[in-house]
């Protein structure tokens, strides 16, 4: 008798510790698979991560490129290249650079790159600096990614310079020595500017002589419109 309660007593000391090794295991397999789950799911997470990195830095070249069109032809479309004491009568006749003329670059440039890139930017700030040719941008740029097992963020520094060179446009301080050396004289102003279609109209108003030059970027840019158009610039010289 003794000896058959002796024998249940390890049948079930054996089915509950067969019982609790089953326990033990089981949760150390549901553990080391969250973990393994989670790790492939950060590793996922990163690759996009990185693959939206390189695709916001596109956009912003891009929108870096698209508002230096815009603010190019805001201030061509207005003179305000020109210096305000170089109209007569409201005819703006090319004698001097406006000495303002990079200042005002900056400004059209941050509104219009502000409005595009806004989605991207880490607190909607960056620097910009003009040397008169070449926009420098410096911003922060954060990208995120999560989901019920991880999240991950990633900020890093944008650095990145675009020329009205590289656009096919010219800097106003450029155009302002050629305009000085080429005046009346249309091959001049072919050679010294081949990215642009020229021409140069002789006009005589009573015993005075002057010149209208007409400019258009043969590189077409999209409108507010939304149509492909060279970038067209005219203004006044005298011979």
């Amino acid at each position: 008798m003794i000896k058959e309660k002796r024998g249940s007593i390890y049948i079930v000391l054996l089915v509950f510790m067969t019982l609790a090794l089953c326990i033990a295991s089981l949760f150390i397999f549901v553990t080391q698979s969250y973990k393994i789950n989670k790790r492939f799911a950060e590793l996922n997470m990163l690759d996009k991560i990185y693959a939206n990195a390189t695709g916001t830095e596109f956009y912003v070249r891009q929108s870096m490129g698209e508002a230096m069109v815009e603010s190019y032809r805001k201030i061509v479309q207005y003179y305000e290249f020109i210096d305000p004491s170089c109209f007569e009568d409201g005819v703006p006749f090319f004698c001097s650079l406006s000495s303002d003329i990079n200042t005002k670059f900056v400004q059209e440039f941050e509104k219009s790159f502000r409005n595009k890139i806004s989605k991207v930017l880490q607190n909607n700030a960056f620097e910009v600096n003009f040397d008169g040719n070449t926009v420098h941008v410096k911003t922060a740029l954060f990208l995120e990614e999560k989901n019920r097992h991880a999240r991950v963020s990633y900020l890093y520094t944008f650095n990145e310079s675009v020329s009205l060179r590289d656009l096919g446009l010219v800097s106003f301080s450029a155009l302002h020595n050629i305009a000085m050396e080429c005046v009346a004289n249309e091959k001049c102003w072919q050679q010294e500017l081949a990215d642009f279609d020229s021409r140069v109209t002789r006009i005589e108003a009573g015993s005075e002589t002057y010149y209208k030059i007409t400019l258009e970027s043969k590189h077409k840019f999209f409108t507010d419109k939304k149509t492909l158009e060279g970038v067209r610039l005219d203004f006044y010289l005298r011979g």
